[in-house]
């Protein structure tokens, strides 16, 4: 059997290296796993004026024993705009804020039954933005042993150098990497995709 190259999970504006690997691996995301808790599938990681902050969609009782699927999100707060203030605070002052705020806050504003449904459309925004091809999911439960590249757990099994680029609060601290892609296309913009281009992945 020849070995997949990589396989990703699906998560809420996923951090950098996630899309490094749809862009050089043509990374599957997985679709046929069942839910992690305490993971990027349901959380993103920004960069705040007190360092990094993640932000969480709450979910549905049950959802351990779900496909992720079937995991669906739940809607007794408006964590929605609690996520869209952090980001407005984190980035308002950031190069190309006014560029995507507006979309962001509109995916956001749909309110999506299902947790891949949401990651899904966060994928298809940020890829559209880098000019990445389109993706595929899994159709089968992929084993570890059978991908070069998996992040589907929380110790990644690979490696990987990202190339530091301009954040909002620099001065406050040192490069933070592998943050919410987010981050990179709220300070870069449309040259987010040079850093994606160098980002190296390896055992």
């Amino acid at each position: 059997m020849n070995q997949i190259e990589s396989i990703v999970p699906i998560s809420i504006f996923g951090p950098v290296v996630k899309f490094a690997l749809i862009k050089h691996y043509k990374a599957q995301i997985e679709k046929c796993e069942s839910y992690q808790k305490r993971s990027l599938r349901n959380r993103l990681v920004i960069l705040s004026a007190n360092g990094p902050l993640t932000l969480s969609v709450p979910l549905k009782k049950g959802k351990n024993n779900l496909p992720i699927e079937k995991v669906e999100i739940a809607y007794d707060e408006d964590w929605q705009r609690d996520h869209l203030r952090s980001i407005m605070s984190a980035y308002g002052n950031s190069p190309y804020f006014e560029y995507y705020y507006d979309s962001i806050k509109d995916i956001y504003n749909q309110k999506r039954t299902y947790l891949m449904e949401f990651g899904l459309d966060t994928v298809n925004f940020i890829n559209k933005i880098l000019g990445i091809d389109s993706y595929k999911l899994t159709t089968r439960y992929i084993k570890s042993q059978e991908v070069k590249f998996d992040m589907r757990n929380k110790e990644f099994n690979f490696n990987y150098d990202q190339v530091p680029y301009f954040q909002v609060f620099e001065d406050k601290f040192n490069f933070t990497p592998n943050l919410s892609i987010l981050d990179l296309i709220f300070n870069l913009g449309p040259e987010s995709i040079n850093i994606i281009n160098k980002t190296n992945i390896y055992k």
